[in-house]
């Protein structure tokens, strides 16, 4: 007697069928597509990008399946108020398969979620990214600090990948590694599938070997040392972690002192990564005592009197987090009184417009600029924020991936402005043979892929030689 068919399994084929037809309607607009929804503008030595409207797209996850609407968006997309996602509900900002629905609808297995959001970006620093390495299979840049190499929470433009596309036409490009936001140095991106994989394995077999140096306060007197702390995230939304024996990752990093500076003390330090877990290096550098010199996580007075050295308790977490965070407002937000006298200031604009169809007078000197500019959504709670514009060495830490060898490829990139001054001494204690000094000369190579070129740097070279790796980082492809 033939089996009848499971009418969960039926359902269940069905709703892979329909994901797989959507995966390849949009195979068709990636990223390449939506390069043009905004543009950049330059100001006090920032880059920074006009607000635009995005669509972000999902199918309900089997965690939200017959949970309520309002309930799924108010815990799942934390961006914005409870209050202000009701709003959008409302005005249809947000559909389920194309259709409005009240916030009380219960969501089903396969529904599809759309959000319509007024995007705004934070600004990084307007310098210019430079070329250090090209052939078939592999574009290697110095990338500048304060960039992210790829779109992740409050970037997308405002990302490596997107600069490089938008601004030199160089687009489906794949990281092999991936360098912290405020971390400059070596960013090595693969041209093709077949690279960035063999990149992977390389990663995955320790065949890596990657050196950067780290600007830290005082005199780094541990010779050689070896730290071998285990790692674990204290707070994954805002990215805070700290060495725990417990429950942390395997981390290995070696050190090694290059130069103090008495005058300064100052201290120059090389930095070996032998894994590659997230703010490795900083971490570690904090255990030992020596948190790099301006890192706004790991050299903060929320670590207490001993700033993290030697690790916290257990107990200390929480309120770490909370005093890092509170930080980080006072750092980046103006007083809440001016928000909301900037919130007042808006609602009266947004009722001039809406009853004469521009602004008065008076409120032609108090509107934001970017109701002035026309790019003002009344229910996005980020046109009525005030942010200060960051200084500019608010925007990078002492931190720089400065020789980065693999497949038989060394990358070297030009020493941030910190230390140049220190050239030799780095020089010598960082690059293995006379073959990769400063003073000899790479090819050029294009950045874009017409006309434009990349600025090209002496400290950028090549080498075929097939000499045996030292152990290096892992650092998984994104």
């Amino acid at each position: 007697m033939p089996k009848r068919p499971n009418p969960y399994h039926s359902a269940l084929k069905e709703a892979r069928k329909v994901k797989r037809a959507f995966a390849e309607e949009n195979k068709k607009f990636c990223d390449a597509d939506s390069y043009d929804l905004t543009d950049y503008f330059f100001e006090n030595g920032l880059r920074k990008v006009k607000p635009y409207n995005f669509e972000f797209k999902s199918f309900v996850k089997g965690r939200w399946v017959g949970r309520s609407f309002l309930d799924v968006v108010k815990t799942e997309f934390r961006s914005e108020s409870p209050e202000i996602s009701l709003k959008r509900i409302e005005a249809g900002q947000i559909t389920i398969n194309g259709s409005s629905e009240s916030s009380d609808y219960l969501l089903r297995n396969n529904d599809f979620i759309l959000s319509q959001v007024h995007r705004h970006e934070m600004p990084v620093k307007d310098d210019k990214i430079e070329c250090i390495f090209e052939n078939e299979d592999y574009f290697a840049v110095n990338k500048p600090a304060s960039i992210p190499v790829h779109p992740a929470g409050r970037f997308r433009y405002n990302s490596l990948l997107f600069m490089l596309a938008k601004d030199h036409g160089r687009k489906h490009l794949g990281p092999c590694h991936r360098l912290d936001r405020l971390t400059s140095g070596v960013q090595v991106l693969a041209k093709n599938t077949t690279a960035r994989q063999r990149a992977h394995t390389l990663h995955t077999e320790l065949k890596v070997d990657k050196t950067y140096i780290a600007g830290v306060k005082g005199h780094f007197d541990l010779k050689e040392v070896f730290c071998d702390a285990p790692i674990s995230s204290i707070c994954k939304r805002i990215g805070i972690f700290r060495v725990c024996h417990k429950t942390g990752l395997e981390s290995k990093t070696s050190f090694d002192l290059i130069h103090h500076d008495t005058q300064r003390d100052f201290s120059v330090v090389r930095c070996k990564p032998l894994t590659g877990r997230t703010h490795q290096i900083r971490v570690h550098l904090q255990y030992l005592g020596f948190p790099i010199i301006n890192d706004p996580l790991y050299n903060s007075s929320a670590w207490g009197a001993s700033m993290g050295k030697g690790g916290i308790e257990d107990s200390e977490e929480s309120t770490i987090v909370q005093k890092l965070r509170d930080d980080h407002d006072r750092q980046w937000r103006k007083r809440s009184q001016y928000i909301k006298k900037r919130q007042v200031d808006t609602q009266r604009a947004i009722s001039d417009i809406e009853s004469t169809g521009g602004l008065s007078a008076s409120d032609q000197q108090t509107a934001p600029p970017i109701i002035k500019e026309g790019s003002f959504d009344p229910l996005c709670e980020e046109c009525q924020v005030q942010y200060e514009d960051p200084t500019l060495d608010q925007l990078e830490i002492y931190l720089h991936s400065y020789r980065y060898r693999m497949d038989d490829i060394t990358f070297i990139a030009p020493l941030p402005h910190w230390a140049s001054e220190y050239r030799e001494v780095i020089e010598r204690a960082c690059l293995r043979d006379s073959s990769e000094l400063s003073e000899e000369k790479r090819p050029t190579s294009s950045l874009n892929s017409t006309e434009q070129s990349f600025e090209t740097t002496e400290k950028a070279k090549v080498e075929t030689d097939g000499d045996n790796f030292e152990n290096g980082g892992l650092e998984p492809p994104k």
